[in-house]
C-alpha cells in the first residue's frame, strides 16, 4: 500500500511539474477537461450539448475493437504491436472492396468488413509462422510489419488508389450506399458509432468464448503455462499461430469499419495511432474482455478533455500522452504487487 501511495504522489508531482513548466493553472485545466469531456459548462453553470460526449464515443469505438485484438494476442502469451499496420490494411481491403468491386448496400458492406478481416489476418501470420516455426520474437516482426504497411499505405493512396484529379494524397471517398452512418441526432442527442457496438458485442462474446468453452480454455492456459498445456496434450504452437492471426483479422476489422463509419476515404493520418493506444487498452483491461470497454473509454476521455484544454490554456497536447503512460505505470506496479504477493 505504502509503494502504491508513493507511486501516485509522484505520478501527481510529475503532472504538477509539467503544468507548472507550462505556466498553466491547475485549476483552469482541471476546469476545462471537464468541460471537455461532460458538455457542462461550468461558467455558464448549464449543459452546452451532446457534442463531447458523442466525440468521446467516436474516438472510443476503433480503440475497443483493437483493444480487444491485442488482448486476444496477450491471452496466448504473445504482444502484438502490428495492430496498426493490421488496421492500415484492413482500411485499405475495405477502401479497395468499397471502390472497385461494384457491389454496394448491405452486400457490399459485408464483402468490405470480410476483406478488412482477411486482410488483417493475412498481414498477422507472417510474425505468428516466425514467431512458431523459428523463434522469433514477435515484438520485432509485428513491428517491421507496421512500418511495411504504413509505406504500402503511403504508396496506394499516392499511386493506384489516388482520386483521381486530386492533388491530395488519398482515395476517393465510398459511396453512400457504403457508410454506416452514425446512429442518433447529431447535437440534440448522444451519437453511437455502429463499429462501437459491434465491438461491445465481439468482447462481450469473447468474455463469453474464454471462460465458457473448452477452445477458449485452452486458449488461456497455452499463454499463462506452455509447459503445463503441452504436458496437458495442447498444441501450444497452434494456438499461438492462430490467436495471433485472429488478433490481426480483428485489428483488420477494425480498419475497416473505420473506414466505411467514420472516414469515408483512406488517406495520410487515417489512424491517428489506434493500434499503438489498444497495447494500453489491452494492458489496463486485465482479465477479461469485458474491462476493455472502461479502459477504451477512458483512452478517449483522455484524449477528447485534452483537445479542450489544448484550446482553453494552450497546454501541449501531448500531455494525454503523459496521462495515459502514467495510468498504465500505477496499473502495472498495482498487478505487480498482487502477483508478488500471492
Amino acid at each position: 500500500m505504502i509503494r502504491v501511495a508513493l507511486l501516485l504522489s509522484f505520478c501527481i508531482g510529475t503532472l504538477a511539474l509539467l503544468l507548472a513548466v507550462a505556466g498553466t493553472s491547475g485549476f483552469d485545466v482541471v476546469r476545462s477537461f471537464f468541460e471537455g469531456i461532460s458538455g457542462y459548462s461550468l461558467e455558464r453553470s448549464e449543459f452546452v450539448g451532446y457534442g463531447p460526449i458523442s466525440e468521446i464515443l467516436r474516438r472510443m469505438a476503433p480503440l475497443v475493437i483493437t483493444g480487444l485484438a491485442v488482448f486476444i494476442a496477450l491471452q496466448v502469451g504473445l504482444f502484438n504491436i502490428g495492430a496498426e499496420g493490421q488496421l492500415k490494411v484492413g482500411g485499405l481491403a475495405a477502401v479497395f472492396v468499397a471502390l472497385f468491386v461494384g457491389v454496394d448496400g448491405v452486400v457490399g458492406v459485408a464483402l468490405a468488413v470480410l476483406a478488412a478481416i482477411v486482410a488483417g489476418m493475412i498481414w498477422a501470420i507472417p510474425a505468428g509462422a516466425i514467431k512458431v516455426w523459428r523463434g522469433g520474437h514477435e515484438v520485432i516482426t509485428t513491428i517491421m510489419l507496421n512500418n511495411v504497411a504504413a509505406h504500402f499505405a503511403s504508396y496506394l493512396i499516392a499511386g493506384p488508389l489516388k482520386k483521381p484529379g486530386s492533388s491530395e494524397a488519398a482515395s476517393d471517398f465510398v459511396s453512400h450506399s457504403m457508410r454506416l452512418s452514425a446512429i442518433g441526432d447529431p447535437g440534440r442527442t448522444v451519437t453511437l458509432q455502429p463499429a462501437l457496438i459491434v465491438g461491445v458485442l465481439l468482447c462481450i462474446v469473447a468474455a463469453w468464448w474464454l471462460v465458457r468453452t473448452p477452445s477458449g480454455f485452452e486458449l488461456r492456459a497455452s499463454g499463462a503455462n506452455p509447459i503445463a498445456s503441452l504436458f496437458a496434450g495442447i498444441s501450444v504452437r497452434r494456438f499461438a499461430f492462430w490467436g495471433l492471426a485472429a488478433s490481426g483479422g480483428i485489428a483488420g476489422l477494425a480498419g475497416g469499419m473505420h473506414l466505411l463509419g467514420q472516414e469515408g476515404r483512406f488517406a495520410e493520418g487515417f489512424s491517428p495511432g489506434f493500434g499503438f493506444d489498444s497495447l494500453g487498452v489491452a494492458l489496463l483491461a486485465g482479465r477479461s474482455p469485458l474491462g476493455i470497454i472502461p479502459a477504451a473509454l477512458l483512452f478517449a476521455a483522455i484524449d477528447q478533455g485534452s483537445l479542450r484544454t489544448q484550446v482553453a490554456t494552450g497546454l501541449p497536447k501531448e500531455i494525454s500522452a503523459v496521462i495515459q503512460g502514467l495510468i498504465i505505470l500505477i496499473v502495472a506496479v498495482m498487478r505487480y504487487r498482487r502477483s508478488f504477493a500471492r
